[in-house]
């Protein structure tokens, strides 16, 4: 509600740099390093509502409302009516996410834009019109993506990087792809990704050119160093009655850092000091912690359970429908050939729609789960909060 205390990111965080901001933009951006704390668009967007904390509340309820939208149009894109209203219903009645929706957080911001990408860029593959404005969709959801969480930046970049190579590959070859391949690996789609990367790489290059800090925002380092912490075993602090000692250990290696763990300086040093911890742990012990620390990103952490013991049930039921669908696509897709030996090739109508693009509609499914697979190997190793698991694997 307006009136509720404000979340500690906001009060300290978002909210100072979103006046400052106000106050002289461009100056805010290359004198101030706070600009660099959090990636761009957590202080700009409530920026665009006058840092009232009110106003950005309520843009972000409306920005959800339309995120369940993307939601609908996405699962029924994908998988028809009953797909559409799971999907939907999962969303709007979780424990736990809806509740960050209100705040004056990045989470809204991240989960529409998040949507959007995904949304049309599915479309962009299955329409049969308007498919230029639906990649342009995707490519200004996956910039907006990055700069309210980026998190995507080396996915994007790889992605970048494929589908250069493979333009590349066919130009020198003169071979010609199928038609879902050759939507893929374009022309058109390399100019969406390198779109998408303009205003990150900009602000990469204006933090290095002013602050030398060369990244959309700094706090990697605290995330890492809690993140493979075995005194708090990789998770939020609060939860195993620690408190937040990453401006220590910068402050005792370099005073200037103030004990401040979000200057660049003291990055880089939590950078190191993570990697130390990790060097300096046996091999099994490793591989036990990050087993611990993955399944805690796919199925949440004990201590969480402890307070909403529905969100491990939810999520179990998420990852057996999902596992439920691949046995459905592996099992109709096995067929005997001529000589009675077993083959398997993709059931091109399990997921028809009367379209005829129902191969196509399964290796988008499989990319979305090797992509939510992908994220969570990726966010392993840096602090485990619930927020963070919510927003980045249950969409």
């Amino acid at each position: 509600k307006p009136d509720a205390e404000l979340n500690g990111d906001a009060f300290w965080t978002y909210l100072p740099n979103a006046r400052n901001f106000l106050e002289n933009p461009f100056g805010y951006l290359t004198t101030d390093i706070s600009s660099l704390y959090v990636a761009p668009l957590g202080y700009m967007w409530p920026a665009l509502w006058g840092a009232d904390p009110a106003r950005t509340q309520m843009a972000n309820c409306i920005i959800f409302l339309f995120s369940i939208l993307l939601m609908w149009r996405l699962a029924l894109r994908l998988g028809g009516l009953i797909s559409g209203i799971i999907s939907t219903v999962l969303l709007t009645t979780h424990p736990d996410l809806s509740s960050y929706i209100p705040q004056v957080l990045t989470e809204s911001l991240y989960l529409f834009s998040f949507l959007l990408f995904i949304t049309a860029s599915t479309e962009y593959l299955l329409a049969t019109r308007y498919r230029l404005a639906w990649l342009t969709l995707a490519s200004l959801g996956l910039s907006i993506t990055l700069l309210s969480r980026p998190v995507l930046q080396l996915f994007t970049l790889a992605a970048l990087l494929l589908v250069g190579a493979i333009i590349l590959f066919r130009y020198l070859r003169q071979e010609t792809l199928p038609e879902g391949n050759e939507l893929i690996f374009s022309y058109s789609v390399a100019i969406a990704l390198s779109a998408a990367l303009v205003l990150p790489i900009a602000t990469i290059i204006k933090n290095g050119v002013y602050f030398q800090f060369w990244g959309i925002s700094s706090g990697a380092g605290a995330g890492i160093y809690y993140g493979v912490s075995p005194f708090k075993m990789g998770i939020e602090p609060v939860y195993s009655g620690f408190e937040y000692d990453a401006g220590i250990i910068p402050l005792i290696a370099d005073p200037l850092t103030q004990a401040h763990p979000l200057k660049p300086r003291s990055d880089v040093i939590l950078r190191r000091v993570a990697a130390d911890i990790v060097k300096n742990t046996s091999f099994a012990d490793n591989i036990k912690f990050f087993y611990f620390k993955l399944k805690a990103w796919l199925f949440f952490s004990p201590e969480e359970l402890r307070m909403e013991p529905k969100l491990r049930k939810l999520r179990t039921f998420e990852w057996l429908s999902i596992a439920f669908a691949m046995a459905m696509i592996f099992f109709t897709g096995l067929f005997k050939n001529s000589t009675g030996r077993w083959q398997w090739a993709i059931n091109a109508n399990l997921l028809k729609n009367n379209d005829g693009k129902g191969t196509l509609r399964v290796g988008i499914f499989c990319a979305m789960l090797v992509l939510a697979l992908c994220l969570a190997a990726q966010l392993t190793p840096v602090l485990y909060n619930i927020r963070y698991n919510l927003f980045s694997l249950d969409p």
